[in-house]
């Protein structure tokens, strides 16, 4: 599997930026601190998510960012991304793996402590995206926040590496980091902004502060 860091997430959907905007977040995002990122399409086609992640990954890929593509495994497949990130309802991990092979990054939505407990020790995924820890407007359909007790607790269990998503922002992302996540994963606090490139970089800072 190719080595990955969750420190700084970057979720790129369409749904809040252009595909310019995004390269031109691409282009900046390993002088902002990402570490990996990811293809959020909602309601595209197969044939979208291919044009805007075949446009992305030559300029992640020269930066040594991994590149996830979310739910769309025939996507990920065609250009040959690093891996995916599926939800509960997108279909067994093992099934992921036999399309995707065994080198792929795989992360897996965890919304409970019970949904944790059903893939300990059983699920080959990369790692866990754990939310939405605060309300969010980036998912119409979220479950109810978790808030930092309970991500603590899942954290706390989880034999994977994990990624705290929903809600983060530069004003509560060091709470976020002090319950022992791996990292966190940004969408509107960045794509939402009136300067996306300047929160993109300014939002490295203080992670990397968090982490320290």
């Amino acid at each position: 599997m190719k080595p990955f860091d969750l420190r700084y997430y970057l979720i790129l959907d369409n749904q809040y930026a252009s595909l310019d905007a995004m390269l031109s977040l691409a282009e900046s995002a390993k002088e902002a601190g990402v570490t990996i990122c990811q293809l959020r399409m909602k309601a595209c086609s197969t044939k979208t998510r291919i044009h805007y992640a075949t446009a992305l990954k030559p300029i992640l890929m020269q930066q040594g960012i991994p590149f996830i593509i979310n739910d769309d495994i025939k996507a990920a497949c065609c250009v040959a991304v690093d891996g995916v990130h599926v939800g509960q309802s997108d279909g067994s991990i093992s099934q992921v793996r036999r399309q995707l092979g065994e080198q792929a990054i795989v992360g897996l939505t965890i919304e409970s402590l019970a949904q944790l407990d059903q893939i300990q020790e059983k699920s080959s995924v990369s790692y866990i995206g754990i939310g939405p820890v605060f309300s969010t407007a980036s998912k119409m359909d979220a479950p109810s926040a978790l808030g930092l007790t309970a991500l603590r607790c899942i954290v706390e269990k989880s034999i994977y590496p994990s990624v705290a998503i929903g809600g983060i922002t530069q004003n509560n992302v060091a709470d976020v980091m002090r319950t022992g996540v791996d990292g966190v994963a940004v969408i509107s606090a960045i794509l939402c902004a009136e300067n996306a490139l300047f929160s993109m970089k300014h939002l490295g800072k203080w992670i990397g502060e968090a982490c320290e």
